[in-house]
């Protein structure tokens, strides 16, 4: 419910926003999003997904104090292009408005490591209503200072303003837990040695996986104002969005309960693979009548709910959901790799996932592609990829099953 209400206040205020900010600024807000997501994912060096498969909560606030202290030297490095190669970057963004936000890239970066570590050690402790809560706030927040910032001034400075106190607020939220139910005393610099030595496949393997399947991701971001315009930026941002939301409420509690009851499982010797099939089941029976609904009233329900400037992102939304339709499904089994520490082999997927993305927009601009057929190309990679992806999945579950055997 908690998790129903956070979603709930963006899906509100959006009418509101796409009539207090244009298709350009949720462009350059397309592009900082994309640029600290894909950081964000690996500040901590991916330890903190370490926190769910460790036995002891000792191990596990360990393995958490670890993360905290990558994060703060990783955004400490990311200060020296955002202030040194500032043109740079904002040339090849092909945006002005873009450089002055490059300097808040590092404090969001880490402020995204923080998150990603707070959220892991309360999903161990099972305190969902807690997460839902946190949610909750970030969302409020968001929403109270973007459209009051977007009342006294036009730009995108209210977007990102409000994106950034989000973050504060919900890592406030889940700190509190961390406090309450986690021994912080039993921290031991030796203890971070042994267990960063021990887990070294998540910043060996993880880590470059994960930037480049993030990057992939948000790729569109990044390259759609170059080969289109900053307004097709835009209209994609606010179809991305409304797409995704089923997989905010719906995909990502279920996968953060998936993925503990996985390592349940796995850790007391009982068969994942029925698990697995169940989830799978359940999943798409969710997803296909969320895919054929949004398909049908997207290109009516844009136009009379975000305005007639946003006409065109209902179209964009009837490629997106259904490539959405694989996506949400394969991605909320995903944790499958983390729970049998076969790190490698979701990363192989990841790299391929990059360098296929990266030619589908290398093949669109040296083709001068327009955006019906790159949105067309774009569904018909995410089915091939995403179905090799859920191939490894099962593959990957039958041999946790036969260990238990």
């Amino acid at each position: 419910m908690g998790t129903s209400v956070a979603q709930a206040i963006p899906i509100a205020i959006s009418p509101i926003l796409t009539r207090l900010y244009s298709p350009e600024d949720f462009g350059v807000l397309a592009m900082f999003l994309a640029i600290t997501m894909t950081l964000g994912s690996v500040a901590n060096a991916r330890y903190e997904v370490a926190i769910m498969v460790l036995r002891t909560d000792d191990d596990a606030i360990n393995i958490a104090a670890l993360s905290v202290i990558i994060s703060p030297f990783f955004s400490i490095i990311l200060l020296f292009p955002a202030v040194l190669l500032n043109s740079q970057l904002t040339s090849f963004l092909g945006n002005e408005e873009i450089g002055f936000w490059l300097y808040l890239v590092p404090a969001v970066v880490w402020l995204t490591g923080l998150f990603n570590v707070l959220n892991y050690l309360n999903i161990r402790n099972c305190q969902y209503r807690d997460i839902a809560k946190a949610s909750v706030y970030k969302s409020l927040v968001m929403a109270i200072f973007q459209i009051l910032i977007g009342v006294v001034k036009s730009g995108v400075s209210g977007l990102i303003v409000g994106q950034v106190m989000s973050d504060i607020a919900a890592n406030y939220q889940l700190s509190k837990n961390v406090i309450r139910y986690y021994c912080l005393s039993g921290i031991r610099l030796k203890k971070l040695y042994a267990l960063g030595k021990k887990y070294k496949d998540y910043p060996l393997h993880n880590t470059p996986a994960t930037l480049l399947d993030n990057a992939a991701l948000q790729m569109p971001f990044l390259l759609l104002p170059k080969l289109f315009s900053l307004v097709v930026g835009g209209q994609f941002l606010l179809a991305q969005r409304m797409v995704g939301l089923p997989s905010s409420l719906i995909s990502k509690p279920i996968s953060q309960v998936f993925f503990q009851t996985m390592t349940e499982k796995n850790n007391n010797g009982e068969k994942t693979l029925p698990f697995l099939k169940l989830t799978l089941k359940r999943l798409f029976l969710i997803a296909l009548p969320i895919t054929i609904a949004v398909y049908i009233v997207s290109p009516f329900l844009f136009r009379i709910v975000f305005g007639e400037e946003w006409t065109f992102s209902g179209t964009i939304a009837q490629y997106i959901v259904i490539a959405f339709f694989i996506r949400f499904i394969v991605s909320t089994v995903s944790p499958v790799f983390s729970v049998s520490d076969n790190l490698k082999i979701g990363a192989a997927w990841k790299y391929l996932y990059f360098i296929s993305t990266g030619l589908i927009f290398l093949y669109s601009f040296l083709s001068s592609m327009n955006l019906e057929n790159f949105l067309i190309l774009f569904v018909f990679h995410e089915y091939v990829l995403y179905l090799l992806y859920l191939y490894l999945i099962f593959k990957v579950t039958k041999q946790m099953d036969e260990v238990v055997k």
